[in-house]
């Protein structure tokens, strides 16, 4: 019988072999071995008090309580535990019974990616960007409050309901081959680790993460990991000394846009890479726009000969840092733009600067006064070598508008009612509290905007370059939002306050491609009267996404104190809707929502 079959059989004869597989661990029923390593083994298995699914890891019993492991055991649960977010998987209890120390966890469904790329297998884009932004949110948020993870990898990123969550903070595993972790000097997973960790480096920082979202995103996007082996000496060397491999020479249907991306987020020096995430993936994403691939077969355990051997970069055909110049960021950009004499020049940095921050309302603000008030649809594309501007969303043809129009009647008059209903129990609710009500009236706009701008807050814009905001086509380009607010399928609307001047953001996770959604923006204050022009929709793109929606400014009163936006997702991401405040026309209190209008 062959090696590896003989292995395949002892290892199914020792998880059957399990003692805990159906036992009782105090009040929890084991029911089945979800994954196990060197330090722990993790079960599904039922509260018996909540009847509720969970996922229990146990120390395994070769680690004393006392022993380092053990400490780091119970360490990863205190970190974890403190960690709040929705895509993190929380602990719940950290406790020892019958001499063993465990955790109990949320059970994700999904399993892990490790188990779905077990064997090659194919991912959409779409999928993978979901995924990437989940998991970078939860990265950014880790590092927001001081954690490292130390071992991004496919094993450690499960699914359940919400997504793709983060898991195991802080645990050196030891495993086989080329997924052993070494403990000691080196902590992490030798497909993942970033030079700093490779070279035993104690005092890593959050970009040795950004490094390993780097790989795993290379793994996702590409097809392979950057470097792999069967040498774990070999793929460490690789990470400290080899070039990474350039994502386009092994995928023909990447741009030289996405080399850009992903070997700046594998730089050897930590320096170099993306300052977050977040920044990082959502530079992917627009330069994804310039690619042809749909989906990649991701493949673990591909050997590639480039991976073994380095290649000097004069051979990888990449442009330099020269001839691409360096990344800068959109308030970068927008300095570089003010130190320019030339309007020529200062109009092609701000335009660079909205390729990168297309609502970046100083470069808006800066780009109307040197080209004055033209209508713009988004950021405007400018040729430069590293230019990564996805195509414009093509308007509907009028008889599809039209279709569709006709379609949505019955269904929107449905949702008006809802709308109505809901503004009415809003308003009720907002006429017992004496200060709201007098800024519904619009008696006190003034003295409130007084008092934040004498706080500290952001000034009120109520002109653009001399214009009266109201007479400027597209004005809430140019405004600062003052506030943010993430809307989710658990919180639907809100309810807010906005003064002449500013600007209120509401950002829209949506994700399911084609399908169309309803928004509402709906003023309860006695003055808004012109609202239509002061709402503004955007893609996860920057642009404004006008043509792939239909509005109707008429749709929840007759006197335009309200409008509604009927959506079709053409790109997957964050789409934002900015309301901003002109005085006598949309300022007062507000209602924001959205709903699904169905497949």
């Amino acid at each position: 019988m062959e090696r590896g079959k003989i292995f395949s059989l002892v290892g199914r004869e020792l998880i059957m072999a399990d003692p805990m597989l159906n036992a009782t661990f105090g009040r929890f029923q084991i029911q089945e071995r979800l994954g196990a390593g060197g330090v722990a083994v993790v079960y599904k298995a039922l509260d018996t008090q909540t009847d509720e699914t969970i996922a229990i890891k146990l120390l395994n019993q070769t680690w004393d309580e006392e022993s380092d492991m053990a400490k780091r055991f119970r360490r990863e649960a205190e970190i974890t535990a403190r960690l709040q977010h929705p895509h993190i998987v929380p602990i719940k209890e950290l406790g020892t019974l019958d001499g063993r120390t465990y955790s109990v966890m949320e059970y994700m469904k999904g399993g892990s990616l490790g188990q779905r790329f077990h064997d090659p297998a194919r991912i959409s884009f779409q999928a993978t960007t979901k995924i990437l932004r989940q998991i970078a949110s939860a990265l950014d948020y880790a590092h927001s409050q001081g954690v490292v993870h130390r071992d991004i990898k496919l094993e450690n990123i499960l699914l359940g309901e919400r997504g793709a969550a983060l898991s195991d903070f802080g645990i050196a595993r030891l495993t086989r081959a080329a997924k052993v972790t070494v403990t000691g000097s080196i902590v992490g997973t030798p497909l993942y680790i970033a030079p700093e960790q490779a070279r035993g480096k104690a005092n890593v920082d959050h970009r040795a993460d950004l490094y390993s979202l780097g790989v795993l995103t290379f793994l996702l996007v590409v097809g392979c990991f950057p470097f792999n082996g069967e040498d774990v000496l070999a793929i460490l060397g690789q990470h400290i000394n080899a070039p990474a491999p350039v994502p386009s020479k092994i995928n023909a249907e990447l741009s030289s846009s996405v080399d850009v991306v992903l070997l700046k987020a594998l730089s050897k020096p930590p320096e170099s890479r993306f300052n977050s995430a977040t920044e990082f993936v959502e530079a992917l994403i627009v330069a994804m726009a310039q690619s042809t691939l749909r989906q990649t077969l991701v493949n673990v355990h591909i050997t590639h000969e480039f991976a073994v051997t380095p290649v000097p970069i004069a051979n990888t055909d990449l442009p330099t840092v020269k001839e691409v110049g360096e990344p800068f960021t959109a308030d970068q950009l927008v300095e570089m733009a003010k130190a320019e004499a030339d309007d020529a020049e200062k109009i092609a940095f701000l335009r660079r600067a909205l390729d990168v921050a297309p609502l970046h309302s100083e470069a808006n603000r800066l780009l109307f006064k040197l080209e004055g008030a033209k209508p713009r649809q988004g950021a405007v594309s400018v040729p430069s070598p590293v230019a990564i501007t996805p195509p414009e969303a093509k308007p509907l043809p009028q008889f599809e508008r039209n279709t569709r129009k006709a379609r949505y009647q019955e269904r929107a008059e449905r949702q008006r009612t809802w709308t109505r209903i809901g503004c009415v129990s809003s308003l009720i609710l907002s006429l017992s509290c004496t200060l709201l009500t007098l800024r519904l009236a619009g008696l006190a706009s003034s003295v409130f905007t007084a008092l934040k701008t004498a706080s500290g807050g952001p000034t009120p814009v109520v002109a653009v370059d001399g214009e009266p905001i109201q007479d400027v086509q597209d004005a809430p380009l140019y405004v600062e939002p003052e506030k943010e607010v993430n809307l989710s399928e658990n919180q639907t609307q809100a309810i807010d306050v906005l003064d002449p001047g500013y600007a209120h953001d509401y950002r829209l996770e949506l994700y399911n491609l084609n399908r169309e959604v309803a928004i509402y923006v709906q003023f309860l204050s006695l003055s808004a009267r012109n609202v239509s022009p002061n709402v503004m929709i955007f893609g996860p793109d920057g642009r404004n996404a006008e043509s792939s929606c239909l509005r109707d400014s008429t749709a929840i009163l007759i006197d335009n104190s309200g409008v509604t936006f009927n959506c079709r997702v053409y790109m997957v991401g964050i789409w934002t809707v900015r309301i901003l405040g002109v005085e006598g026309e949309s300022n007062g209190a507000y209602m924001v929502a959205y709903a699904p209008l169905g497949d």
